[in-house]
């Protein structure tokens, strides 16, 4: 059983609020939406409503530079300790990018273009959705001459 969730806003809002109908009416209305909300969070973690899924999009429209030229990824974000692997991962000739930014993920960004002139296009921030700790290394463990993934087991 969850605690009724309860709105209330700071003494300087609410006396602000009390001069005119208009704010104390839109009060009411951002309280009951909060509210609403809270509830729909509250019943979809014990089983009920099902939350809104969500799926990253690193391009969902063109963002272009000053003179029009489109950027690849424009909402990839940016990075603070990326660890870096250019690794042919598809076995087609030109090395893809995989970047470890975040403990548990492994960035895939896949050359589209040729090893001589690459084009990343970003795939995924999990690879094959694998958990891979703080630490995850590409290499040819078993001489096949293809990588394989060395990962922290958490």
């Amino acid at each position: 059983m969850t605690a009724p969730f309860v709105f209330r806003a700071p003494r300087a809002l609410a006396a602000a609020d009390s001069r005119s109908r208009p704010r104390r009416e839109a009060g009411r209305v951002a309280a009951g939406l909060l509210a609403a909300l809270c509830l729909g969070a509250c019943s979809a973690a014990e089983g009920g409503v099902r939350p809104l899924a969500f799926a990253r999009d690193v391009a969902p429209f063109p963002v272009r530079d000053e003179h029009g030229n489109p950027y690849e990824h424009p909402f990839l974000g940016g990075f603070d300790v990326p660890r870096p692997q250019l690794v042919d991962s598809d076995a087609d000739g030109d090395l893809d990018l995989f970047v470890q930014e975040r403990s548990g993920e492994l960035m895939f960004l896949e050359n589209v273009g040729t090893p001589h002139a690459p084009r990343f296009v970003w795939r995924t921030d999990r690879f094959r959705d694998l958990d891979v700790g703080e630490r995850a290394r590409f290499a040819d463990l078993d001489g096949d001459g293809d990588p394989d993934l060395v990962a922290e087991e958490r």
